[in-house]
């Protein structure tokens, strides 16, 4: 809508109802890009899911999605450590890239008090659990 005589800007609002009312039997609206007269008031609704919008996947403007996190990367982000992409040949966390096929993911070394091994990339955990052990 515009602001006054002066139309200097557009006001947005959010709402689920829209009436507008005139001093006039009809007003004109635009409906899919042609002009009709609607008798007074008109009632706009919003429904939610109710139109459909299909854009096309290589439209103008829109960013390459964003590449998916791997197991290793996503410990070395929940670790603190910079996060870098195996694809492109980067290492995570200080590492050599570990093949996605592997199946295992890195574990930080811990000294023998701490009840580490070797500190060696282990299998992932069993199957049905996250990392943190929580079953999903």
């Amino acid at each position: 809508m515009l602001r006054g005589a002066h139309r200097r800007g557009v006001l947005m609002a959010q709402g689920r109802e829209v009436v507008v009312r005139a001093d006039t039997p009809t007003v004109p609206v635009g409906v899919d890009g042609e002009s009709v007269h609607l008798s007074a008031p008109v009632r706009c609704t919003v429904r939610p899911g109710a139109l459909r919008v299909r854009l096309p996947r290589e439209r103008p403007g829109v960013r390459p999605p964003a590449a998916r996190l791997d197991w290793a990367s996503l410990w070395a982000l929940a670790l603190g450590r910079p996060l870098t992409s195996h694809r492109d040949g980067g290492e995570v966390a200080g590492r050599p890239p570990v093949p996605p096929e592997a199946g295992v993911h890195p574990r930080p070394r811990r000294s023998p008090e701490q009840g580490a091994a070797d500190g060696a990339p282990r299998p992932a955990g069993p199957a049905g659990r996250t990392p943190r052990g929580h079953r999903r």
